[in-house]
């Protein structure tokens, strides 16, 4: 479990949480929610260890294994999806989740020539395949049309099955889709 106790985070002049408490449970999915600009992100750089809070406590094991998916791709554009993919893994594709993900036609072809949607689900699909404890999702839909949207939740769901999975979005079809009795976190 990840648990925030009254942090607060402010850059510069500008108070991005305070007194922020949270608590992430293990083996489920977590919705991070709220408006645009209201921490979301925030959240989850101070939970990657990549931001440091101003104060409060973030309870993490230290042993905690982490995969992300940023806002943005952060893709290698010249490589292909295989070649992405290695980079993060030794296994080889799984060919059961190019298919669920819908990225069969795009094999051996180099990111760059891909569309926007389909490189937001190649770096879903990369994060889907390294080896993590907890996987975290900021904004992992975006750019996706709504028959896309859903087919990707799908396999969020089914490729994460029992890992501790953490998904900031302000999508609310996205929440009510998969919120299966999951852990929602509203960010004010």
């Amino acid at each position: 479990m990840i648990e925030f106790l009254k942090v607060s985070k402010s850059f510069g002049d500008t108070h991005v949480l305070k007194d922020f408490n949270a608590e992430f449970k293990d083996g489920q999915i977590n919705f991070l929610t709220g408006d645009s600009g209201k921490g979301k992100s925030t959240v989850i750089r101070l939970i990657l260890g990549l931001e440091n809070p101003d104060k409060g406590i973030i309870k993490i094991e230290d042993s905690c294994k982490f995969s992300v998916v940023f806002q943005e791709n952060r893709l290698f554009d010249k490589l292909s999806i295989e070649d992405n993919i290695g980079y993060i893994t030794n296994n080889s594709l799984k060919i059961n989740m190019i298919k669920a993900l819908g990225l069969s036609e795009y094999l051996g072809k180099p990111v760059c020539s891909l569309s926007g949607g389909t490189k937001r689900r190649v770096s879903v699909m990369r994060a889907l395949c390294a080896d993590y404890d907890i996987l975290v999702m900021d904004e992992p839909f975006t750019g996706l049309d709504e028959n896309m949207k859903k087919q990707v939740m799908d396999a969020v769901m089914e490729y994460s099955a029992g890992k501790t999975v953490i998904i900031a979005t302000h999508d609310k079809y996205a929440i009510e889709y998969m919120n299966k009795g999951n852990n929602i976190i509203e960010v004010k």
